[in-house]
């Protein structure tokens, strides 16, 4: 909690620098409009790459399959909305960096091969997965189905409907 605090008073200490810097180049009001202008175009190419993220979501999921790509996209397309929130240029220029499709998808696989290399796991959702020993697993998800329905009272695992 203390380095996310710092992390805050850092970044607000730093965009406060860099809008004294830029309006002493070219004036307050030019400063304050252009920050203004950049939230504005950054919400709207937000909004519009979120809105096909949502598509892509959708699809993949009619489709029946897991939609990881799709998930990341929407997480790093909500950070860059919240980055274009506060004024300023250098968490307007990260949020656009964000926005941006090609940057999206060139962090997408950069934290997945983080994700991997830290947890040792392979593609998500394939079916064969490497043990700690480096045999191979083979997995089937199985469901059961209850023929009779408990008795009133009867403590069940949770799965069950009731009426």
């Amino acid at each position: 909690m203390p380095l996310l605090f710092l992390l805050f008073v850092l970044v607000g200490f730093a965009e406060l620098w860099v809008l004294i810097e830029v309006g002493g180049v070219i004036g307050a009001p030019a400063t304050l409009l252009a920050v203004v202008v950049i939230s504005l175009l950054g919400a709207a190419l937000v909004r519009r790459e979120g809105f096909k993220a949502w598509v892509r979501f959708r699809r993949a999921v009619d489709e029946g399959r897991l939609p990881g790509n799709e998930v990341v996209d929407g997480a790093l397309l909500l950070l860059a909305g919240a980055l274009l929130v506060p004024p300023g240029f250098l968490t307007d220029g990260v949020g656009l960096l964000l926005a941006f499709a090609p940057t999206r998808s060139g962090l997408r696989r950069l934290l997945a091969r983080r994700l991997r290399a830290t947890t040792g796991m392979s593609q998500p959702g394939v079916g064969r997965q490497t043990g700690s020993s480096g045999e191979a697993i083979d997995v089937e998800v199985v469901r059961v189905e209850r023929d009779e329905r408990p008795a009133p009272g009867e403590v069940t695992g949770g799965d069950d409907e009731r009426d």
